[in-house]
């Protein structure tokens, strides 16, 4: 009889440590999300990156309004604040350059909800050769959660407007971009 019950027991947490397992396998907080636009410039990858590899420097972006900052292109040591064209300002910090690669990453440290409805937010910029190097594609990469908040829609509303914002604003970066290199060539 002992054994039995020993058994029951044994089979009774084996069961609870699989629930648990199963429920940590399907996630109980929100999926990291991404979202990529780019854009492909008549310029070679050198131009193309000294007009985006400052990451001082975003005036190219049609959604932006002004932009100051500190610490030049040095990872962990460079901030900027950016300033959109309705108001809504970006606190923003490097953390991977590479001017060899023709790429960089930042944090969207500070970001008004409102405005983009993310939170833990990393953003990759890359140049990359096009048509023989004749041409670039610029890589406007972002990675993210949705922003939690009291009484958001259900999970996949919540996940589908966020990535909707972020690639919206993502193409209106990349819009300007456009814009700016067409005017220089």
């Amino acid at each position: 009889m002992r054994r039995s019950s020993m058994t029951t027991a044994g089979l009774a947490a084996l069961l609870t440590l699989a629930a648990a397992a199963s429920a940590a396998a399907q996630g109980c907080g929100p999926t990291r999300l991404k979202v990529t636009q780019s854009v492909t410039l008549d310029m070679p990858p050198a131009q193309a990156w000294a007009l985006v590899g400052n990451f001082q420097d975003t005036s190219w972006a049609q959604n932006t309004r002004a932009v100051s900052g500190a610490g030049g292109n040095v990872p962990d040591k460079a901030m900027r604040k950016t300033t959109l064209r309705d108001g809504a300002e970006l606190e923003e910090s490097l953390y991977k350059y590479n001017a060899e690669a023709m790429s960089y990453a930042y944090h969207i440290d500070k970001v008004d909800v409102a405005e983009l409805p993310v939170q833990n937010t990393s953003v990759t910029v890359e140049v990359v050769p096009a048509d023989g190097g004749t041409k670039s594609t610029i890589q406007w990469r972002a990675a993210f959660y949705r922003f939690l908040a009291p009484g958001e829609p259900a999970p996949d509303i919540a996940d589908g407007n966020a990535a909707k914002a972020v690639a919206a604003f993502g193409k209106q970066t990349l819009e300007g971009l456009k814009l700016k290199s067409e005017a220089k060539t």
